[in-house]
């Protein structure tokens, strides 16, 4: 865990150094199992301390867009599998109905090794259900390679 605490967007503040009891790190509504919505806030770049390279709106979502993952029977639409929607970034951060049942976050900003989504696109066999996209190719690595870059430098909603 990196000790660094999810600081909602709209503060603009740094971060408190302290580890919360989440298995991401992630109190935000003052509740001990949140993983929605917010940005690691270091400065003003990701938690590598660096400027961002990654963008979430215009990386991130359409590579979920160009995979498949953003169709109604899949991430996207009104009913989303499995409770977790890759439309919007606070639906990103999750968490979806398995990342919850195991308490952890699908995106724990500045650790890609402990986000489920990682686990979940790179994996042949994840901790619950299958590896993603289901009935799709799974992603090149180089796409994986850059939710994992994105993750790493914090998550940011940019």
């Amino acid at each position: 865990m990196n000790g660094r605490w999810l600081v909602p967007a709209m503060w603009g503040i740094g971060v408190v150094a302290s580890v919360a009891p989440f298995g991401c790190g992630i109190p935000v509504n003052g509740t001990s199992d949140d993983c929605d919505g917010g940005s690691v806030v270091d400065g003003m770049s990701g938690t590598t301390g660096g400027p961002t390279t990654v963008s979430f709106a215009n990386d991130i979502r359409p590579l979920f867009e160009m995979n498949g993952c953003l169709t109604s029977a899949c991430h996207g639409g009104g009913l989303v599998s499995s409770g977790y929607n890759l439309e919007t970034y606070a639906g990103v951060i999750g968490p979806g109905d398995a990342a919850r049942a195991l308490s952890i976050c699908d995106v724990a900003p500045g650790e890609p090794d402990g986000s489920f989504l990682i686990e979940k696109i790179s994996n042949d066999t994840p901790r619950t259900g299958v590896r993603m996209p289901l009935n799709r190719p799974p992603l090149a690595n180089d796409e994986i390679e850059l939710i994992r870059t994105w993750i790493a430098e914090g998550a940011m909603d940019n």
